[in-house]
């Protein structure tokens, strides 16, 4: 929608050309298209004011999480949850140096020493299709390496199985053994990123996916989402602007909302916790087992009590929380807050947690 810089991938252009093609024509060929869609979007009566904003700043603050994993604290996995069409992975890491040429980039791919390895977790049909169109639409893998496909239903399969279990990874390279090239290394910190998802999920799915997601993920790990607030599915508070035409338009493609998190990092951080000390209490079962096996057991059977123990120590730490308007003064500050009508969808709020 015109906004610089939330898209800084070869891929992002090309699949949108490719997947809207007539809409695209209509914006590229029509004088004021652009701003005649736009208006329309966030019409104030049949639209979602806001929304533009909404998606640019949602798109920033991921992109700044994957910037700081790897550019401050040294990850090296990435793990994109319900990838989409997301271009995440395709992304120019910018680092602190410069060139007489501006900032220079390190691409993300294991041909690329220090780079940064990204797995894209989706259904089997949509990461079959996202395949296709990155071979189609990109130069080969040599010169543009491709994150990992991993195609998986985790509605029937939890994360850490699909990252872990070969039969569920596939390699984007043809002919390459399933998981054999960039093989998830759950020993290692990794950050995961749940954009636009636990909303569309039950409240146990939710709680399922993170707790899976604590499985692999080493101390120092991450994991950054949206939430829809509580509050608000609920219908306890009045009704922001836009919500009511939002949850219509995506009940209407088959995706209500059906989950939601209580909007203040109090209740935010019992929830996370809650989740922490599930997993550790499902953890402590096989590590039990584990330790009373007989004397002599192989050495693989003592590092899996050793893995095991480490689970349940596993927790989540709160290291960031932003409501919808401390997002737009950290990522939009270049708009005023307007509690009439918010510069962006004021129904969703962001959290970072490290993993302890």
């Amino acid at each position: 929608m015109g906004h610089p810089n939330s898209n800084d991938d070869d891929l992002a252009p090309l699949l949108r050309d490719k997947l809207m093609p007539v809409r695209m024509w209509w914006l590229k060929s029509m004088p004021g298209a652009m701003k005649q869609m736009r208006n329309a979007l966030e019409h104030r009566k049949f639209g979602a004011p806001g929304v533009v904003n909404f998606v640019d700043a949602r798109t920033k603050w991921f992109d700044q999480h994957v910037q700081e994993a790897v550019v401050q604290h040294g990850i090296r996995q990435v793990v994109v949850v319900a990838a989409g069409f997301d271009t995440r992975s395709y992304r120019r890491v910018g680092s602190t140096s410069r060139s007489s040429f501006g900032p220079t980039h390190r691409p993300f791919g294991a041909r690329y020493p220090g780079a940064a390895r990204f797995f894209e977790v989706d259904l089997p049909h949509a990461s079959a299709k996202k395949q296709q169109l990155v071979q189609q639409l990109l130069q080969p893998e040599a010169s543009q390496p491709r994150p990992v496909f991993i195609a998986a239903d985790l509605s029937s399969v939890s994360l850490d199985q699909a990252l872990l279990e070969r039969s569920y990874a596939s390699s984007s390279r043809p002919g390459a053994a399933a998981g054999a090239a960039y093989g998830f290394d759950p020993s290692q910190p990794t950050l995961f990123t749940v954009e636009r998802l636990i909303y569309y999920l039950p409240r146990a799915a939710v709680q399922q996916l993170l707790a899976s997601l604590l499985r692999v993920a080493a101390p120092g790990s991450r994991v950054a989402f949206d939430f829809l607030h509580q509050q608000v599915l609920e219908g306890s508070v009045p009704l922001p602007p836009a919500y009511k035409v939002t949850a219509q338009s995506v009940a209407n493609k088959g995706e209500p909302f059906l989950s939601g998190i209580d909007n203040n990092s109090e209740a935010l951080a019992a929830f996370m916790a809650g989740i922490s000390s599930s997993a550790a209490a499902a953890a402590a079962g096989p590590a039990a087992a584990v330790a009373a096996a007989p004397a002599g057991a192989p050495q693989q059977q003592q590092q899996q009590q050793q893995q095991q123990q480490q689970q349940q120590h596993r927790e989540f730490k709160l290291v960031q929380f932003l409501t919808p308007r401390e997002m737009v003064a950290a990522q939009l500050p270049h708009l005023q807050w307007n509690e009439a009508v918010p510069p962006m969808l004021s129904f969703y709020s962001f959290a970072a947690f490290e993993v302890l």
